[in-house]
């Protein structure tokens, strides 16, 4: 097979129990993962493929994250993706884009955020197997309250699709050889 393949599929996959992802919070209120293949040129490691998930630039994406900071600066959430880029480390503490890392391991850096409303983990994680490589994209969420409860309901299908655009742009744009 050659190392260039004409897109990506990706399939809706629950959050493996091993994972990072999978023990952030005992009962989370929401988890997906989405896993890919990745082409065989491409890089293999979850740096690498951590790197271009959070560097794609989605134009919709940015005019949801946008919408998103103007509507909950009312009740004065946290606005997410505002303020200076920093070199991305990956380094738990560090910020990876919009993301804050968490956690990392071998094959998984998780990141995420946390709110007075919800916290939420986004873990990315790279799963070698005899033919190919994959990555999975796993998000796993936990509401404190009422307005956690209430905020999620809008997003959950912006979340799906966000996430799906985030990893289809991941695969054109920085994966291919």
């Amino acid at each position: 097979m050659t190392g260039k393949m004409s897109k990506p599929r990706l399939k809706e996959v629950p959050v493996p129990a091993d994972s990072l992802a999978a023990r952030v919070f005992r009962h989370p209120d929401y988890a997906d993962g989405y896993l890919m293949r990745l082409p065989d040129a491409a890089p293999h490691d979850v740096e690498s493929i951590t790197r271009a998930f959070c560097s794609v630039q989605v134009w919709w994406v940015y005019a949801l994250l946008w919408l998103r900071n103007r509507i909950v600066s009312v009740i004065r959430l946290k606005a997410e993706g505002e303020g200076p880029r920093r070199p991305m480390t990956l380094e738990p503490g560090t910020q990876a884009g919009i993301f804050r890392v968490f956690e990392r391991n071998a094959n998984e850096i998780l990141m995420g955020e946390n709110d007075r409303h919800l916290d939420y983990r986004v873990s990315v994680i790279v799963q070698s197997r005899p033919n190919a490589h994959y990555v999975m994209v796993a998000t796993v969420v936990h509401h404190h309250n009422w307005l956690g409860r209430l905020y999620f309901i809008p997003v959950r299908p912006l979340h799906r699709l966000t996430v799906r655009g985030m990893m289809r742009a991941m695969f054109a744009n920085a994966l291919q050889p």
